[in-house]
């Protein structure tokens, strides 16, 4: 299974949890990409130059693809799923510490187009919103707000914040988790094999 890990925005693959958490997915057997992407401060954002980057370090999407965005690359995330074309539906979407919206002009060509919700909650087998109440950045609201209009599952984990520091064991035992499901209720599991004895 493949998990991809879209970093926000003045990060990089080598910030906050991102090698810590590609380091554990690894060892347990996953194949791990985090993109880099050139989200700065100050600096107008395109959308579909960073669609184009996205789609040429991951490509199509399929069910075997977990996809993990952190604050505004967890936008970015299900902007691609949108967008890019799909040879299945991913098996997961997280979303962590994702702003609903935001203020910052430069930021606005991520939130001036809206999603479409009767489309996007489609795109994957299941979303799932982590955030946590004393986020100081994005205001526990906007999970909220994600979870509503995803149907996504709602994780609260209370004290870590925006996220930024370097581990955080909800996020692997959320995707352990997930992976495992995929393969316990895989379809047509509990139908009987006509074919077994032949």
């Amino acid at each position: 299974m493949r998990v991809t890990l879209v970093h926000g925005m003045n990060a990089t693959p080598a910030s906050n949890f991102h090698p810590w958490l590609k380091r554990e997915l690894e060892a347990r057997g996953f194949s791990v990409r985090v993109p880099e992407l050139p989200l700065h401060s100050g600096e107008p954002l395109e959308i579909l130059p960073l669609m184009e980057i996205l789609h040429e370090k991951i490509g199509m999407l399929d069910h075997e693809d977990i996809l993990l965005g952190h604050s505004l690359g967890a936008v970015l995330a299900l902007r691609y799923l949108e967008y890019v074309e799909l040879k299945g539906r991913p098996r997961a979407c997280i979303l962590v510490g994702a702003p609903w919206q935001v203020k910052t002009p430069e930021l606005q060509t991520l939130f001036m187009t809206d999603l479409d919700f009767d489309v996007v909650p489609w795109k994957a087998s299941e979303f799932f919103v982590v955030h946590s109440p004393d986020d100081n950045l994005v205001p526990f609201d906007h999970a909220k707000k994600w979870a509503e209009a995803l149907k996504a599952q709602l994780v609260d984990a209370n004290g870590n914040g925006h996220y930024m520091d370097t581990e955080y064991p909800v996020l692997l035992d959320l995707i352990s988790d997930v992976a495992k499901q995929a393969l316990e209720f895989a379809p047509g599991q509990s139908l009987p094999d006509e074919l077994a004895g032949l």
